[in-house]
């Protein structure tokens, strides 16, 4: 069964969560921090969807299914012999250096602005995640 796609505003808001690491239509990656957190909570005896919960995200939004599924990979990857591991591609802070790297000026005038707009826009959607979770 194919799991449902995260809408772009979805995307945004799962971004903006500091234990993801990435995210896109139909994927996401936790950091190694949630994953730490979501094994202590789950050998505490909480569900999947207190986990997901108390790490901030919407169960609706991640579903039983994905969430159930991610617990399970998460446990099956503390057992194996090289444990629990931060996820593949890149981490926030790379992206960030990845995206200061860029030239600009190489690009089209309408495009680099297109891309700074969206760069200030998930800055600040960011800044009132963090604001909601810690005020």
């Amino acid at each position: 069964m194919k799991s449902i796609p995260f809408t772009q505003e979805q995307i945004n808001i799962l971004s903006l969560n500091p234990y993801t690491a990435s995210v896109s239509t139909h994927v996401i990656r936790f950091t190694l921090d949630f994953k730490v957190f979501a094994l202590k909570e789950a050998q505490g005896g909480s569900t999947s969807t207190k986990i997901f919960e108390k790490a901030g995200y919407d169960p609706k939004t991640l579903g039983k299914t994905r969430m159930y599924n991610v617990m399970k990979a998460i446990k099956r990857e503390a057992a194996s012999a090289r444990g629990l591991q931060p996820p593949k591609g890149l981490s926030k802070e790379k992206q960030a250096e990845q995206f200061a790297k860029t030239d600009l000026s190489k690009k089209h005038t309408a495009t680099a602005i297109r891309d700074l707009q969206d760069k200030v826009v998930q800055l600040e959607e960011k800044i009132e995640f963090l604001s909601k979770l810690f005020f």
